[in-house]
């Protein structure tokens, strides 16, 4: 059997076609959000079933993964959401978003032990929510964001009751903490019992105290990365929390639906207004006493599917 140039260069031709079909990858990235809010998820995993290849979403909710070329079964999950499954064709580079909607879905949980190569570890690294934060209970009923952090292993409280961190041994000064990116260098109330932290806004806590990355620029102890939430892009709500200690109303909702929104939070101690009251009664003007208030708001604004602007601010301020 004789084959002819040509002949064999269309064999050629054929058999490269074929090789880079089966090895043709493209990138497919996106965001994961809340269907009913419109709240970006952050930690959430997108895994494609029948092959190693996996992500979680950032502290943004956003991902982005280089997955081979054909059709694949997406399995999309977050802690307190329900879990979609969605088949999708992949013939190009693309943009995929996904809403999860809230609810769990209790089913049967097998255990089983398998081998498995992890490709990136994160050791020495907590995650936590803000209903993990709601659920532990704290001295007085104000949740805390850094006493809950105290429960976490390797973590000491300063004083007794107090929110002061020591992390693995280490000073409470060898800790950073950022709040949406900026760091905070007071985080006390009521000298020491309560952090500046409201949590009605806390969306989630990256919490490190061991392989912490090198973006932070290095410290001894732990660094705490505390992000806000963006806002409702769905529909205006509110939130009034009270305690013994104190009291704090949260606003959020769209200033143009699905594409810009607000957040707004105010929380005011009244260990004052006893000792107040009893001024007004004894008729003095020599009142002595101590309040504290923190002052939250954040500007959500989606430019397109590539930009995204946020304007926050954050403020406290105490009076003895």
């Amino acid at each position: 059997m004789k084959f002819t140039t040509r002949a064999g260069i269309f064999i050629l031709v054929q058999i490269l076609l074929i090789t880079s079909t089966f090895a043709a990858e493209f990138r497919i990235a996106g965001k994961v959000t809340d269907a009913k809010s419109g709240e970006l998820l952050p930690g959430a995993s997108i895994l494609f079933s029948g092959t190693n290849i996996g992500i979680a979403t950032n502290q943004y909710g956003f991902y982005s993964i280089k997955v081979p070329s054909g059709n694949h079964q997406v399995e999309i999950s977050y802690i307190g959401f329900q879990t979609m499954v969605k088949v999708i064709q992949i013939k190009s580079d693309t943009i995929v978003n996904w809403q999860l909607n809230p609810g769990i879905e209790i089913q049967e949980i097998t255990v089983s032990s398998k081998q498995s190569k992890v490709s990136s570890p994160i050791i020495g690294a907590n995650f936590l929510t803000a209903k993990t934060i709601e659920q532990i209970p704290v001295i007085l009923g104000e949740k805390d964001v850094l006493k809950t952090i105290q429960s976490l292993p390797g973590v000491k409280g300063g004083n007794e009751g107090t929110s002061g961190l020591q992390v693995r041994g280490g000073s409470q000064d060898q800790n950073l903490i950022l709040l949406d990116g900026i760091p905070v260098y007071n985080t006390n109330h009521l000298f020491g019992y309560l952090s500046t932290f409201n949590a009605d806004v806390i969306k989630e806590v990256q919490f490190y105290k061991g392989s912490i990355p090198a973006r932070y620029g290095g410290r001894l102890s732990s660094v705490i990365d505390i992000s806000v939430k963006e806002g409702d892009l769905k529909k205006h709500s509110g939130r009034l929390s009270l305690s013994p200690v104190a009291g704090s109303l949260m606003l959020e909702g769209p200033i143009k639906k699905d594409t810009a929104s607000y957040l707004f939070s105010i929380r005011r101690s009244w260990l004052d207004l006893p000792l107040y009251a009893w001024y007004l009664i004894q008729a003095t003007n020599d009142r002595v006493g101590y309040s504290f208030y923190d002052l939250n708001g954040k500007i959500n604004w989606i430019i397109n599917q590539k930009n995204r602007l946020y304007v926050s601010l954050s403020g406290e301020r105490w009076l003895l």
